[in-house]
């Protein structure tokens, strides 16, 4: 089963978030119309999830560093995977198509963050066709909490006194047929100096204003025959923040209350001979069609949102923990790195 990791560092850093398999195109024998309502339920909570973690994971301090001061940081944003997300119910507005059940007798379909091995079971019924659908790529399985991980690297420096740019950038990497990559850039800037009475008191207040934007790739030939065949997402994000915190010697306490939007486009391209011989797919229909460039999905969201952390430093290394609220959803990040003043 090929999946989609949106960015990836290295793997052994940890497993890849996925945005859709390649078995999408399993949907597809139950025509265009009801295959766009599927795989859309299918992805939607997966995407909405990756539009909040790649704008989190910005900062572990409202300090701002020294001019030609720096850090260098990696950074694991953890989404909490709900469990009413693993699953979705029988969309309305399917036609022609029967819903049959799970092969571990659910009444509901999985999603991308479905159980691996509950495949979905449907009847064509103008046609009297029985085909499979995708099962879930079950993040967290092989770990104590469900989450989707994203990995960042991102560097940080003081252009001059009391204000950081921040860069992350990963550059585009093929791996198991999917291309992918990310960048970003953001700016930290002390707002404390600026407000008479408060500039001696013993905290750090800062403004961080952050854009990041994500692509990626993957081939979804096999199924069926036809040319092209792929997937092709782009991820854009902005977050402007307030971030206080306090140091006391090696810990640092920090948190921040702010603003998120992200938006997501998944797009389906190429052309699927849909119910003819020539693919991996052993369903074959009495009135085959074609599918071409079919589908392109958007998903937006915006609101507050609010992080609380931790930062231990020892010399120049730093360990960071934290934890955020934004969209109802929950995060847990964790990061390592170096800072130099």
């Amino acid at each position: 089963m090929k999946t989609l990791p949106l960015l990836c560092i290295a793997s052994v850093l940890s497993p890849a978030v996925a945005l859709a398999q390649n078995d999408i195109a399993k949907f597809f024998p139950a025509g265009k119309d009801n295959a766009k309502i599927l795989v859309g339920n299918y992805i939607e909570p997966l995407t909405k999830d990756l539009g909040t973690l790649f704008n989190n994971g910005w900062y572990t301090t409202a300090k701002t560093h020294n001019r030609f001061g720096f850090d260098l940081t990696v950074t694991l944003n953890n989404v909490l995977v709900k469990k009413d997300e693993k699953y979705f119910d029988v969309p309305q507005g399917l036609t022609g198509l029967s819903f049959v059940g799970t092969t571990q007798n659910s009444s509901k379909i999985p999603t991308a963050y479905g159980p691996q091995g509950d495949i979905p079971i449907f009847e064509k019924t103008s046609e009297g066709a029985v085909f499979e659908g995708p099962d879930g790529f079950e993040p967290g399985k092989d770990y104590p909490i469900s989450a989707s991980v994203l990995p960042t690297l991102q560097l940080g420096v003081g252009l001059f006194k009391n204000t950081d740019l921040r860069v992350r950038y990963t550059p585009k990497t093929t791996i198991n047929d999917v291309k992918a990559g990310n960048w970003g850039v953001g700016v930290m800037h002390d707002i404390k100096q600026h407000i008479p009475g408060i500039q001696e008191l013993p905290f750090s207040w800062s403004f961080f204003a952050g854009y990041t934007q994500m692509d990626g790739s993957v081939d979804l030939s096999g199924e069926f025959a036809g040319s092209g065949q792929k997937g092709e997402m782009n991820g854009k994000g902005i977050t402007l923040q307030t971030i206080i915190s306090k140091n006391f010697k090696i810990v640092t306490f920090y948190g921040s209350v702010g603003y998120q939007q992200s938006s997501i486009e998944y797009k389906v391209k190429g052309t699927y001979e849909v119910g003819s011989p020539g693919g991996e797919s052993e369903v074959i229909l009495r009135q085959p069609f074609t599918l071409t460039d079919p589908y392109d999905y958007k998903y937006t969201q915006q609101g507050i949102r609010g992080t609380a952390g931790i930062q231990f430093k020892f010399g120049p290394v730093i360990l960071n923990s934290d934890f955020t609220l934004a969209h109802a959803q929950k995060l847990l990040t964790a990061g390592f790195g170096f800072t130099v003043n």
